[in-house]
Order: structure tokens, then sequence, then C-alpha cells
């Protein structure tokens, strides 16, 4: 049997570990410092975990051309945008961003400290437990099965429909309904498709352009009009990651770094005004599109924002959202979303009233007194709300394992050349790169979903295997070498 040694990059893993350890101990050792001097190492630590973590992200890249398909590479760029870039808004934002931070919450010196510590305690585990699944030698069966663009074939005739007649109307709010999980995660396939079709066409298939450009053009429109910047996201990582595999290139993932800055600090502003305006006139989808133009230019003429609250970083920080839940586990008021995970196995459509496992409008209410928004602290610093350091530990190394397994998945799929996993890649990517998002339903009620599309594909991929046998048609071999 043909094997494939995955490639592994475990040891950058542990000397990050090393690194956040020290942070920790720095941390902890400011404690008994002023409130002033307090904020200049709190802010250190937080430059040092941004810098730590996209030192990296950047190495791993380098040294493995598979590496972008890992989740942990995801999980930490992320995290030094949100625990290291995000809280050094204290310091280095203007007067009104840090005005308008500490009307949700007046954080305190102590509480910066001791969410850094928090972060930099939860991700040297995180790495720790990593390493030590990865460092565990592995090898993959070389697998067999249909040709790529049989696989793209079956990624848009079975992703389009569901995604543009069931889900869309949804993400767009022309129907109120809920869409249960199910379909939710099934509408992946066209994101696999348009990752999977830029790949293709890297590799020197000129015939797909047209269709896998209108296919990208709808997956952007959707994400424009629907006011989602998760869904261009996740259209930009399609795009990156089906360019980076087929080219073997590092570009593409410049274009994605470059893509998702635009994103970040030149969008926020005009999606948060058209969301409001959209919440006190029912635009059309016409008029919301235009509205979020002239709200975007608007905002990129503006020449001198001094005085604005910068929003853009201010959805970058969750030291205040941290900090408050750390807070209200040690005043004797814990969390229990993690009692949650008890649901998050469940289907809906099995279950239609099982309850909701993200809370973010609850916990909003509790931070801010207002229940129309949402928010979150983050992955670690929810494990702490409900259970303390004991649970925070407990979270990072069923994370650090979670990742390693999911890693070699990924890592495995793509080194084999098995394309149904795909889909599948995508929502562990994404679901990698939220650390600040809520734990069970990001790590815990994600893991049977992932499984669905691969699933589905396989069951395609056998049904056309007999119908080709039964016509008397040869059946493709690995799509590693089939275009």
């Amino acid at each position: 049997m043909n094997t494939v040694q995955t490639p592994r990059g475990a040891r950058p893993a542990l000397l990050l570990c090393g690194a956040m350890s020290g942070l920790a101990v720095l941390s902890f050792l400011t404690a008994p410092l002023p409130a002033e001097r307090m904020d200049v190492w709190s802010a250190i630590v937080a430059a040092s975990i941004a810098v730590c973590c996209g030192a990296y992200a950047v190495f791993v890249v380098r040294q493995n051309r598979l590496a972008a398909w890992s989740p942990l590479f995801w999980f930490i760029s992320a995290y030094a945008l949100y625990f290291g870039i995000g809280p050094l808004l204290r310091t280095f934002g203007n007067g009104a961003s840090v005005d308008y931070i500490d009307r949700t919450f007046l954080l305190h010196s102590d509480g910066w400290r001791r969410a850094n510590l928090l972060n930099c305690v939860a991700l040297a585990i995180t790495c720790l437990i990593y390493q030590f699944v990865t460092g565990m030698p592995s090898t993959a069966s070389r697998v067999t099965g249909t040709s790529k663009t049989r696989v793209l074939t079956f990624l848009v005739l079975v992703g389009v429909p569901i995604k543009y007649c069931l889900v869309a109307p949804a993400t767009l709010g022309l129907v109120t309904t809920i869409v249960p999980g199910v379909w939710r995660t099934l509408a992946m396939l066209v994101p696999g498709a348009v990752a999977l079709g830029w790949q293709i066409i890297a590799e020197g298939n000129r015939r797909l352009v047209f269709p896998i450009v209108l296919l990208t053009g709808a997956e952007l429109w959707l994400g424009w009009t629907s006011l989602a910047k998760v869904e261009l996201l996740i259209t930009i990582i399609a795009i990156s990651l089906g360019l980076y595999t087929g080219r073997r290139s590092l570009r593409p993932l410049v274009f994605m770094a470059a893509a998702t800055g635009l994103i970040v600090f030149v969008l926020t502003d005009a999606v948060l005004i058209t969301r409001d305006q959209q919440s006190k006139t029912d635009l059309s989808l016409n008029q919301r599109a235009a509205a979020f133009a002239d709200n975007l230019r608007t905002s990129m003429s503006q020449q001198d924002n001094s005085g604005q609250p910068q929003m853009w970083w201010i959805r970058l920080s969750y030291v205040g959202a941290q900090a408050f839940a750390m807070q209200q586990y040690d005043m004797g008021r814990p969390g229990d979303t993690f009692g949650l995970a008890l649901y998050a196995f469940v289907p809906r459509f099995i279950w239609p009233e099982k309850p909701t496992v993200t809370v973010g409008d609850l916990f909003n209410e509790l931070l801010t007194g207002m229940s129309t928004s949402r928010s979150t602290p983050g992955a670690f610093a929810e494990a702490y709300w409900n259970g303390g350091w004991f649970l925070v530990i407990g979270a990072a190394m069923y994370l650090g394992l979670l990742l390693a397994l999911l890693e070699r998945w990924n890592m495995t799929s793509v080194a084999t050349g098995d394309a149904t996993w795909i889909p599948s890649a995508l929502i562990v990517i994404i679901a990698g790169a939220s650390p600040d998002n809520w734990f069970v339903a990001t790590f815990v009620g994600t893991i049977p979903l992932i499984f669905l599309p691969w699933i589905v594909m396989k069951c395609l991929e056998h049904v056309s295997r007999i119908v080709s046998t039964a016509l008397g048609k040869p059946q493709g071999g690995s799509w590693a070498t089939h275009v």
C-alpha cells in the first residue's frame, strides 16, 4: 500500500509554548506594580503575544506548504489579532476609542493583566498538548477516488441549491425562520467548490475560469449584500487556499492577508453603519448594497477621523469582555454556558426547540445592560467564567488535542489528494480561526458538522462509481493525478 508521510511543524508550537509560558510568568510578577506601570507591562505582554504568534504563523507556512490547511495556524493567527493587537487599543488608540470601550466595561489595570495571564497560560497549554499529539508518528494511505472535476460537479450540484435556496434567504434577512445547522453546514459545499475550482485553474485548466469566476462573484455578492464580513472572509480564504495549493506559492496567502486587512480596517465602519440603517428601515437588497457602497465611500473619504472611535480596532479588542467574565466568576456569579454541550450533538431537525448554543445576547446584557446586540469574551475567558482556572486548563488541553487531530485529517487529505474533504477542511479552518467565539458552539458543536459534507461527498462518490461500473465506464484514480 502506498503511504504518504504527512509533514509536521510541531517544534515551532513548542517554542511558542515556551514564549507564552514566559509571558505568563511576567504577567504574574507584575501584579504588585502600581496601575501606570502595570499598564505599560500589560501593553508589552500584549504586543509580545502578537509578535510571537505572528512569527509562528510566518515560520510554519514557509517551512511547510501544507501549513495553511492547519487549524492551529489559523487559531494562532487570529490569536495575534484578538488578544495581541486588539488590547493595544488601550495604549495606542485615540481617546474616543478608549472612551467607547470604557462605557461598555470600565477596565482596570489588573483586569488587563489577568486577561493577558489567561491568554498566555491557555495558549501555552494548547500548544503543549498539540506538540505531544503531533509528535506521534503518522502515515496516511494514498486514496483513490473520482477526478477533481467530478468532485467539483458534486459540490456545485448539491451545494448551490442548498445555499441559495435554503440558507441565503435567511442570511439576507428575507425570512425569519432559523435554518438548521445541517443545512448551513452543507452550504459550505459552495466555498469548497470555489477552493477546488481555483486550484484546478491554477494547475492549468482554463476551461473552468468563467463558471468559477461566476460562482465566486455570487459568493462575494452574498457577503456584500448580507453585510456579513465572515461570508466575505470565507470566500477570500477559499480562493487563496485553492490558488495556494494549485500553484505551490505563498503569493495567494499574501493576497489573503491584504484582503483580510481591507475587510477589517476599511469595511468595518461601513458595515456597522449600514446595519444600523437596515435595522431602522427595511432596505431592499439593491438599496442595501447601494447604501453599503455609499457608506464605504464616505468612510474612506473622511480626511480626519481622530475624533471618531476606531471601530475596526474596537471590534478586535476582547480584553474588557474577558476581564468582565473573569470578574463575574471571582464574585461568585459563574456562567453555565458549558452545560450547553449536552445539546450540541442533537440536530435541530430532530429537536426543533433545541436551546441555542450561542448566548451572545445574554452575555451582552450582563456586560452592557442591553440584549439588542451580541458579544463574547472569547473561548478561554468563557471557560474561566464557567469554572475558573481548572476549567481553563481542561479546555486548553481539549483544544490542543482537537486542533492536532483535525490538522492531521486536514493535511493528510490535502497531501493524499482527497478532494471530498475540502468543504470539511474549510469548516475546520473557520473554527480554528475563531478563538474569540463561544467554546461550546465552536469547538464542541461543530465536530459532528465537520464530517457531514465529507459523508455526503463520499456517498455521491460511491453512487458515481456504481453508475460508472454499470455503464462500463472507467473509474477515475486519485484526483491528485486527474483533472
